[in-house]
């Protein structure tokens, strides 16, 4: 998928709405593997109202809008990203507003910012959780783990979205 973008939506020309290249909203369910989503001008994969999205070996580069060029924006739904490569978001790789997610063995990379959490705790965790979670995580794959000195940040940390007061 490529190039998604604001366009004309009323009769004087001007821009209204969003343009994600996949959003999935109203308790919708959505599995999105082995694809490309490039230079979309809003975000990547946005899951809001209870939906649930389950990304598998994507990779989402270049989205393009400073304020809201989110590779990734979870607004009370659920994410699932396993060996998903976001790069270049102009804005945040990720952005948590709520609902429980995890995110393992994914590269983020040359993005504006790494995460963008709204009212979330930070503690590190070990290994993927064993089911289901409230909780935003962030685990590493197993090789990312056992390298020492690689270039690459490698996130291994535990977002908490409700009122926990742990860090």
């Amino acid at each position: 998928m490529s190039g998604t973008a604001y366009r004309a939506s009323s009769a004087d020309g001007q821009n209204a709405g969003v343009a994600p290249a996949i959003s999935i909203n109203e308790g919708a369910h959505a599995t999105v593997r082995a694809s490309t989503i490039l230079a979309s001008q809003q975000y990547g994969i946005h899951a809001s109202l209870g939906s649930t999205v389950t990304a598998e070996d994507v990779f989402i580069d270049a989205t393009s809008r400073p304020e809201s060029g989110d590779g990734v924006i979870v607004e009370t739904g659920r994410v699932g990203a396993l060996r998903c490569v976001i790069r270049g978001s102009a804005d945040a790789a990720f952005v948590f507003r709520g609902g429980g997610s995890v995110v393992g063995e994914s590269t983020i990379v040359d993005n504006a910012l790494v995460l963008r959490i709204g009212g979330a705790s930070l503690a590190q965790i070990s290994s993927p959780p064993a089911g289901e979670s409230e909780d935003v995580v962030f685990y590493p794959s197993e090789g990312a783990r056992r390298s020492r000195g690689a270039r690459r940040a490698v996130l291994h940390l535990r977002i908490s979205c409700g009122s926990s007061s742990s860090a």
